[in-house]
């Protein structure tokens, strides 16, 4: 018997007499692994199939045909190549996005673009910058590779992203890395992306390398003549400052001017290139006065009158230096066309939406053709001196993502546009966006909410299960640690049809209300509307927390916990009251949901021995249920800390009953949401949100500091919070209040 080892463990060939029926049934087996393993190690399983068919050669005189086996290596070598080279292009696109970053910070221009042509095709452009170089970026495809990016973020800098989040250097300190320094460098190992970003010190696994498509971070290249503009495949735009050898005048406002009779204005220029001293002078007619005002050699304004009663006319500008002259011409007509606003939103069910037009001449509305499907202009709903109020109709969106259209009011007399964009949100809406960290997802949906809920009424903005929407999020970070770290969390809202309301697995999540206060759903099909919201898939969802809210009265709410971090809490609106309503969304989504935390309530008497071992395991396992334990010994509970540390003295303890049962299990306080639903989350819990929201939000390489998390708590173990906690309490009925079913956990 020949035996492999390493990772040829899986050949066995026995040379006895049945040996050629023993290779029979072996080979494709021990080739399919081969095969599997190529992408890992293709140079060293390409070595070990040469040596294996010379062994088989000269072992036996039976013919194999590995024709078939031979051909998927060639398939697995052609493919790690392209990987190879799709590696190769993303690290000179690392390299080309930081001389861009550098042109922009240190006032760098660009003095020419040329197009790389292959084979009669534009494929890319080289551009030349007046200090940094040549760098060439090749138009992308779209693909499922890593996306690294650059962005301005708001103190002017330019600074390195993944996938759309920031990247942060691992210190914990929340610091971005900027993009001006050393650029990341990409790699393929074991089949998987990696990144590193200080010079392959460190590498951070990314995501599977599938060779698919992408193959640049560039999306175009658009030479404007005085600005070159660079698009990211994210969608990231740059202009650079294209340089110019000819003298030239510009306008920033350039155009047809509009001007009301007698009126004065002054009108901006910037002079480009000049050579010596430089006059710029403005001649003007038919009444029309004109004035150059110079601010220095480069920048000034001309200040431009019109004649009462109004004519149209033009002011020529005239401008020259020691080599060159130049002429510009400057119309200017009567009447405006105003739009205050920009942008209008609307939610996504059809209705009505007004705009308002300030205007003195005739003007005509342009909807585009790729928008004339869904939206129609109504017509001209009140006129008053100079207002107009334009109403536009919107169809329902029947799609995903949001829609918009750029409609043009246009001046009659001068042909000029003033735009205005209509906005209709598709079933995704943005309802809250996180500015510190990298963004922890919250997905808001709705069952049994039906086609009238969704559209907004007559005069009204929101739909009903906007509304309710809007409720739960307020609700969810009403308390602490979450009102705190709310700034942490990106909240989305899905807005799912159902035919009707009754909970009896008709609705669209198939609810149904179950013995007590029990209520069940199909958690896959929730798993389907939540990968509707950018960022969230298969791989990502285990760190989203996902809420789906009953359109019924009942008092009832159930979460499902899974192992890898997931969840998804069922909650109704309980009596249409938004303080019931809110205190069973904490209970169930802030407290079991996000932090994973026990109940403290008891309807059951002694805790059984399989209890106390699940309780065990799945602490020791996954971190569950930090505020329950199986033990009142004070030095080895989950809490033994806060006991010990004097500045929790009163406010933490060891108290009978918990995780359902009342002997047994334990709690830290008497009086809690985990317990109530009220009198807010005890320290332990508030330590438990802290730590889970530090751990999604910062950098991989976070760690957790007892002391940072104390300095936060100040603000709860104040007198006044306490004695908030306290009031809350207050009328509080033991007797009448009914526990909420336990969560269900599920190990993935």
């Amino acid at each position: 018997m020949f035996k492999g080892d390493s990772m040829y463990s899986n050949l066995s060939i026995d040379a006895t007499c049945f040996f050629n029926i023993t290779l029979r049934l072996h080979i494709p087996g021990i080739m399919s692994n081969f095969i599997d393993c190529l992408s890992h190690n293709f140079t060293e399983m390409k070595k070990a199939l040469c040596v294996i068919f010379v062994m088989l050669a000269g072992l036996v005189s039976c013919k194999y045909d590995d024709s078939e086996i031979w051909n998927k290596v060639n398939e697995n070598e052609a493919r790690i190549a392209a990987l190879e080279e799709q590696c190769r292009g993303f690290n000179q696109d690392l390299q080309t996005l930081r001389t861009i970053v550098n042109a922009l910070q240190g006032n760098d221009y660009v003095t020419g673009v040329v197009e790389v042509i292959k084979e009669g095709t534009v494929v890319g452009y080289s551009i030349t910058f007046s200090k940094s170089g040549t760098v060439t970026i090749y138009n992308g495809k779209d693909g499922h590779s890593p996306v690294i990016g650059i962005r301005q973020h708001t103190d002017g800098k330019y600074y390195w992203t993944v996938d759309g989040e920031w990247i942060y250097d691992g210190s914990g300190t929340g610091n971005r890395i900027n993009a001006g320094g050393t650029a990341p460098e990409l790699k393929i190992e074991n089949g998987w992306w990696y990144v590193s970003y200080d010079g392959r010190k460190t590498w951070t696994k990314l995501s599977k390398a599938t060779g698919e498509d992408g193959d640049s971070f560039f999306s175009s290249v658009t030479d404007n003549g005085d600005t070159v503009t660079v698009t990211l495949m994210d969608g990231t735009v740059f202009e650079l400052a294209k340089k110019s050898s000819d003298l030239s005048i510009r306008f920033p406002d350039y155009g047809t001017f509009r001007f009301n009779a007698g009126e004065t204005r002054s009108v901006v220029y910037k002079i480009l290139n000049a050579t010596g001293s430089v006059v710029v002078k403005a001649f003007a007619q038919n009444g029309w006065k004109a004035d150059v005002k110079r601010n220095n050699d480069s920048e000034g304004e001309i200040v431009v009158t019109s004649p009462s009663p109004f004519t149209g006319g033009e002011v020529v500008v005239l401008v020259y230096d020691d080599s060159k002259t130049i002429v510009r011409c400057l119309d200017f007509v009567e009447g405006n066309v105003i739009t205050p606003q920009e942008t209008y939103s609307m939610s996504r069910g059809a209705g009505e939406i007004a705009v308002t037009v300030s205007a003195d001449v005739d003007y005509s509305v342009d909807i585009p053709e790729d928008a004339a499907s869904w939206l129609r202009y109504s017509g001209l709903k009140t006129r008053a001196m100079r207002q107009d109020e334009l109403v536009f109709h919107c169809d329902r969106n029947e799609g995903e993502s949001a829609r918009s259209a750029v409609v043009g009011i246009v001046n009659k007399a001068a042909g000029i546009h003033e735009k205005v964009v209509i906005f209709q949100e598709g079933i995704v809406h943005t309802l809250q966006t996180h500015s510190v960290g990298s963004g922890i997802k919250i997905v808001i949906m709705g069952d049994g909410f039906t086609k009238d809920d969704l559209t907004a009424s007559e005069g009204e903005s929101m739909s009903s299960f906007d509304k309710w929407a809007d409720r739960t999020m307020e609700e969810f970070f009403a308390e602490e640690p979450y009102r705190s770290f709310r700034d942490r969390f990106d909240v989305y809202s899905v807005a799912v049809e159902s035919d009707g309301r009754n909970f009896d697995g008709s609705t669209a999540f198939a609810s149904k209300f179950g013995t007590g206060t029990y209520i069940g759903g199909n958690d896959s099909k929730v798993w389907q509307y939540a990968y509707k919201v950018d960022g969230i898939s298969r791989l990502t969802v285990r760190n989203t927390l996902e809420l789906v809210i009953l359109n019924s009265s009942k008092y009832a709410g159930t979460t499902y916990m899974w192992s890898d971090g997931r969840a998804i809490a069922y909650i109704p609106v309980v009596s249409y009251n938004t303080e019931d309503f809110g205190k069973v969304l904490r209970h169930e989504a802030g407290g079991h949901g996000f932090a994973k935390l026990a109940d403290e309530y008891f309807y059951e008497k002694t805790i059984t021995e399989d209890k106390v071992k699940s309780h065990k395991e799945w602490f020791a396992k996954y971190g569950f249920y930090p505020n329950a334990d199986v033990t009142n010994d004070p030095k080895e509970i989950h809490w033994a800390h806060f006991l010990s540390d004097p500045r929790y003295s009163g406010q933490v303890g060891i108290y009978d009953g918990g995780l359902t049962f009342r002997y047994g299990a334990y709690r830290p306080t008497d009086d809690s949401i985990m317990r109530h639903n009220a009198g807010g989350f005890n320290a332990p819990s508030r330590e438990a949100i802290f730590k889970r929201i530090m751990k999604l939000s910062e950098p991989s390489g976070w760690k957790y500091d007892f002391e940072a998390f104390v300095a936060y708590d100040e603000i709860n173990r104040s007198a006044a919070s306490q004695a908030y906690y306290e009031n809350q309490m207050e009328n509080f009925d033991e007797e009448s209040f009914v526990p909420l079913a336990p969560p269900v956990v599920r190990e993935e």
